[in-house]
């Protein structure tokens, strides 16, 4: 808890703060003309009063004349500077006049005398604009670039196809028999005696090998067993002579 000297201070700040806004949002009331008020020729001429002066929306002006004697009347720019008195926006006759400033710009007030309006008896007051704090939008952060490797659809392999093997045609073609050389059946090796010689058909008249029959083979191979045999049984008997 704080002591009671401290809670007086605080509440005296209080009552000058709230004093300080309300005088500052209070409208303010000019009296036209000063002490001398609302009369032909002045000793500060109107203009030059409101020139010096710093008029606010809401603001008060205070008119005061002899009642009967004078006017004020509320006119546009044209009516102003002519002092034309036919057309008023506004008439105020009382004697003591006020008039609410309620918008910025420019208002122009003459005497309701035509007279005394050519002598100067009339106002321009210009309302300053009501300036409202400007805020500017703060800007949106910018979205965070993105850093992710951008993902790409694999490209279809492509597999050679298989080249036609060049065995058999990088290999020499094996040339050619010449007419009248033997013949053979590849892929086995001939028997002895298998083939015989016999007239070429040919216009040389040349030889050439043809093949025997299975026959002729088989009996070929068995009579040179028995002579193997034949000379093998002689080979016995003259060692046993002996």
């Amino acid at each position: 808890m704080g002591s009671p000297m401290m809670k007086r201070v605080v509440m005296c700040w209080f009552v000058m703060v709230i004093a300080i806004c309300v005088g500052c949002c209070e409208a303010r009331t000019f009296s036209v003309g000063g002490r001398d008020g609302w009369v032909v020729a002045p000793p500060e001429g109107f203009n030059h009063w409101s020139q010096r002066n710093r008029f606010l929306v809401n603001d008060v002006l205070n008119f005061k004349y002899k009642k009967g004697e004078d006017s004020v009347l509320v006119v546009t720019k044209d009516d102003y500077y002519t002092c034309n008195t036919a057309n008023p926006l506004l008439t105020l006759s009382t004697g003591d006049d006020s008039f609410t400033l309620d918008r910025s710009g420019p208002f122009f007030f003459i005497s309701g005398v035509k007279a005394r309006c050519d002598d100067s008896q009339k106002l321009l007051v210009v309302v300053l604009a009501v300036r409202h704090p400007v805020t500017t939008p703060r800007a949106a952060a910018p979205l965070p670039t993105s850093t992710a490797t951008p993902i790409t659809a694999p490209s279809p392999s492509i597999i050679p196809s298989p080249s036609p093997s060049t065995s058999s045609a990088s290999s020499p073609e094996s040339p050619a028999a010449p007419a009248g050389s033997p013949e053979f059946s590849p892929g086995s090796a001939a028997a002895p005696g298998a083939y015989s010689l016999a007239p070429s058909p040919t216009a040389g008249g040349g030889e050439t090998l043809k093949p025997k029959s299975a026959a002729a083979v088989a009996g070929g191979s068995m009579v040179g067993i028995a002579v193997s045999v034949v000379g093998v049984g002689l080979m016995v008997v003259f060692n046993g002579i002996n």
